[in-house]
């Protein structure tokens, strides 16, 4: 099927403003004939004065506005109000409006004592003009990395400086007028000297980037895990990716030409896919089945996906977590635990090719075959680093660069000429690309500074770089089902932006998550709102304590693993429940009576360990004792029923809903199919999930104890990922829909 698009939209071009009537920066869209501005199309409010200035300076984007200018548009010659107040109230409510900083710009930039400058692409609705640009150049200030990124003030040279304002010659005759030519010849050569210096320095220009698709749909990087990279396939004219469609994860391939995308046909067996590869002549896709699991199988089945139709057929019985052709398409190269292994693509034994120190990502060969180079993913700190082996050697070592930014680097490829590598950086939560010269580790440039996050680089066979721009904020909606008109309608109270929701026993407070991994507590009214934790820690869920004093909480600091923590409703430090060191466990949930805690090991994708995975276990809060549930070294995701009677709990695997009765000290199967994300109605008579591949990801209700098994709602949510977050106090499911849009772009580096 086809979605409706339009032509690429070249980021900055030049052209006529008098027929614009809506801009697009990021996630935000300015329309100038309603004078609204919307964040990913709801409404925010910005009216007025800073709405016209706003108006302004995307009409120039990349290019100075003057005070004067601003002062002639929006206030008019004759005014009388203090200019400069309003002015600065102004800006200060559209980077309000907008999430920006005059500390840290990455939408409007402050050039002191003269005007301001929009910095962000900015792009035009189809069908409109565009407007004019300036060039979009940034100077670099480091040696070891040239950056686009930097707060030294850029300023015009003063003539006086350049030229002296004294006698041509410093003296007469012929003696003076030799030492001047041998002055100036050595002045020449000096000059000679430092052009080549600042030629192989590099000093960038801040390339051009143009928005390929417009759907806003292409799959995300860390959508499952952070070790899905979400790579992008190019052939001549044509992108692959994995995408969102109605919830499900397809294959969609995108013309570069005009931006329009088409689902591809998959086997019924390929499930959840993502792409890892394309093959040299751009005729098959390697992919990877998840093969309707979600964060549990570490290992998944190989496929090759012809990318003109035909048959699609599995490699043997391999099983990966990425994998890669060959430079000369015969043969495939996949990662399996922390081993690089190669296969025939006719088929034969697997030949191990090398050991590395981690799960092995991202695998890309370079153009002459020489070299591979891989990303290693720490999965308890998500932490990324490149890696390096040689085609003739069987040790891998690491590479390292010398700036703070390359500390967190990921997913490089090589130009199709093989003349410079672009990888990947994370650096204070944002992520943009990086430039190398072939093959050398040093000297870095940064080629993207956003406002989107970059990501995903993938070489075009034209020397282009096409990439994915994320949201860099990820905007979320709520939304609560309405049995009487059977479909979910958005929430519009002190919720409609949480995350994962949990009400207390009593129905009396309410906690929830925020995009940002923040906890915070209300009264169910929204009154007495509190955050709870700071962005020192990253919250996942969280579960009320009976007397409503505390919460159990699922979270992490920074490079650490997943862990347990108390936490006051009144705030103050989470405090560890297990040891510190007792890492990767989670989903701590109260028992009804408030004497016991359940909680469990991970999936590995989550940290947790695949050959010790513990069982569920119950803390004893009085005696501190431990006691693990017989039989349940393969399950996770705990949670307890409001009458105390049961525990549900996943199997690893995430295909069985398994059922724990308390009394019998027995499990059994409920439900068989993809679930996540298992939620207890308060009444403690239905237990709702979400089939998390399975077309739409439908909501299902289990009746207990009669374990009826009923959908009860495929949600519609386009290119958006919705997932169950809640259950409300009159046992209506709440869905979360993702907002954040990912997008295809190009960038035509322009080196020679």
């Amino acid at each position: 099927m086809e979605h409706e698009a339009t032509a690429a939209v070249e980021i900055g071009r030049s052209g006529s403003v008098a027929q614009v009537k809506r801009f697009t920066f990021g996630i935000f869209e300015a329309d100038l004939s309603t004078g609204e501005l919307k964040r990913s199309g709801r409404r925010i409010p910005l009216q007025g004065q800073p709405f016209r200035v706003l108006e302004a300076l995307l009409e120039k984007p990349g290019q100075l506005v003057t005070r004067q200018e601003l002062q002639l548009k929006v206030w008019g010659s004759d005014v009388v109000v203090d200019f400069e107040h309003g002015l600065g109230n102004a800006i200060k409510k559209i980077r309000d409006a907008i999430g920006d900083s005059a500390e840290n710009p990455r939408f409007i930039e402050t050039i002191a004592g003269r005007g301001f400058r929009f910095i962000a692409p900015v792009a035009t609705l189809p069908g409109s003009a565009e407007p004019p640009v300036g060039e979009l150049i940034e100077k670099a200030h480091s040696v070891q990395a040239i950056s686009t990124n930097t707060d030294t003030p850029r300023t015009a040279a003063d003539p006086d400086r350049l030229v002296q304002r004294k006698k041509a010659f410093p003296g007469h005759g012929i003696q003076s007028l030799s030492w001047f030519l041998a002055g100036l010849l050595s002045a020449m050569i000096l000059g000679v000297v430092g052009l080549k210096e600042l030629l192989d320095r590099r000093l960038p220009i801040l390339p051009r980037i143009s928005q390929v698709s417009l759907d806003g749909g292409v799959y995300p990087q860390s959508f499952r895990s952070a070790e899905t990279l979400s790579p992008l396939a190019v052939d001549y004219g044509r992108i692959f990716s994995s995408s969102i469609n109605q919830s499900s994860i397809v294959i969609s391939e995108t013309d570069v030409d005009t931006g329009r995308s088409r689902e591809m046909n998959l086997p019924a067996e390929v499930q959840g896919p993502e792409i890892d590869d394309i093959s040299p002549d751009g005729t098959n896709l390697l992919v990877r089945s998840h093969s309707g699991v979600e964060l549990q199988e570490s290992e998944e089945p190989l496929w090759v996906i012809p990318t003109n139709g035909g048959s699609a057929f599995r490699i043997g019985d391999i099983l990966a977590h990425d994998a890669t052709w060959f430079p000369d398409g015969k043969r495939i190269l996949y990662a399996t635990e922390n081993r690089l292994e190669t296969v025939p693509l006719e088929g034969g034994p697997s030949k191990l090719l090398a050991l590395v120190p981690g799960r092995p990502s991202w695998l890309r060969w370079s153009p002459d075959g020489k070299l591979l180079r891989f990303t290693i993913v720490d999965l308890q700190g998500d932490k990324y680093s490149l890696w390096e082996l040689r085609a003739d050697e069987h040790v891998a070592h690491r590479l390292f660069f010398a700036p703070k930014a390359l500390e967190n680097v990921c997913c490089g490829i090589w130009t199709s000429d093989g003349k410079f590598f672009v990888l990947q950086s994370t650096y204070q939560g944002e992520s943009d690309l990086w430039e190398l010269r072939g093959n050398s580790t040093e000297r870095a440039l940064q080629i993207t500074n956003g406002p989107l996050n970059y990501t995903s680089p993938a070489a075009g066979r034209d020397g282009q770089i096409f990439l994915q721009g994320v949201d860099s904020v990820a905007p979320v909606e709520e939304q609560e089902f309405d049995p009487s008109q059977m479909r979910f309608l958005s929430r519009t109270d002190f919720l409609q932006e949480a995350v994962r929701i949990v009400f207390s026993l009593d129905h009396q407070w309410v906690a929830w998550t925020d995009v940002r991994g923040h906890l915070w507590r209300a009264r169910v009214d929204g009154t007495e709102k509190l955050q709870l934790t700071s962005d020192s820690i990253l919250v996942l869920n969280a579960s009320w304590s009976t007397d409503n004093r505390t919460l159990a909480i699922m979270a992490k600091y920074p490079n650490q693993g997943w862990q347990i923590f108390w936490i006051s409703q009144s705030g103050g430090k989470p405090e560890y429940i297990l040891p510190p060191n007792e890492q990767a466990i989670g989903d701590p949930n109260f028992s009804p009576d408030g004497k016991s805690l359940a909680f469990g090991g991970l999936p590995i994708l989550m940290g947790g360990d695949s050959s010790n995975h513990p069982p569920i276990r119950v803390l004893d809060l009085k005696t501190k004792r431990i006691e693990d549930l017989p039989d349940s070294a393969d399950m996770f995701s705990p949670r307890w029923s409001p009458d105390g009677r049961y525990i549900a709990a996943l199997t690893l695997d995430q295909q069985d809903l398994m059922l724990y009765d308390i009394a019998k000290r027995s499990w059994k199967v409920v439900a068989k199919i993809s679930v996540s994300d298992p939620l207890w109605s308060p009444d403690g008579k239905s237990l709702f999930f979400y089939a998390s591949v399975s077309k739409s990801r439908p909501i299902y209700q289990i009746g207990i104890p009669n374990l009826k098994v009923r959908q009860i709602y495929r949600a519609d949510c386009g290119h958006h990922n919705c997932i169950l977050s809640g259950i409300s106090p009159d046992n209506r499911p709440l869905i979360r829909m993702d907002l954040r849009r990912s997008n295809i772009f190009s960038i035509d580096l322009g080196r020679n």
